[in-house]
């Protein structure tokens, strides 16, 4: 009973006088009106780059400080954290006293490795380091 209420009610507020104050749209599917012309879909949206899920290959620590001119003793340190080019996650969770402590790294020492490799993560990405 309340539902064929509500039904006479939508029925009876839609009507041709009500839809006359509607914004009309153009139907992308062909349908035009008079004079109208068809209009076009609109072109899909390409996809966001996608981020770097794997390396093409494993890039071992020594090849990464000579292609990039890190100094020996930088390598150094790099080793002693067991750092692995491409290891965002386990680079950015080194806690301080790690870098710092057992590594030997200064902040700006350790900042100067984090965006060189952010660097190499683009070069990779963009197919440069491959």
């Amino acid at each position: 009973m309340l539902l064929n209420l509500l039904l006479q009610q939508s029925q009876h507020s839609i009507s041709p006088s009500n839809l006359q104050h509607l914004p009309q749209f153009n139907n992308t599917a062909g349908a035009q009106g008079p004079g109208q012309s068809p209009v076009a879909p609109p072109p899909p949206l390409s996809a966001p780059p996608s981020p770097v899920k794997a390396l093409p290959r494993l890039v071992p620590l020594a090849e990464f400080c000579a292609f990039y001119l890190v100094p020996a003793d930088t390598e150094e340190k790099l080793r002693k954290l067991d750092v692995m080019p491409g290891d965002v996650r386990g680079i950015v969770s080194l806690e301080r006293e790690d870098w710092a402590g057992e590594g030997g790294f200064s902040k700006l020492g350790w900042d100067r490795f984090k965006e060189l490799h952010a660097r190499f993560m683009r070069d990779v990405r963009d197919g440069i380091f491959v």
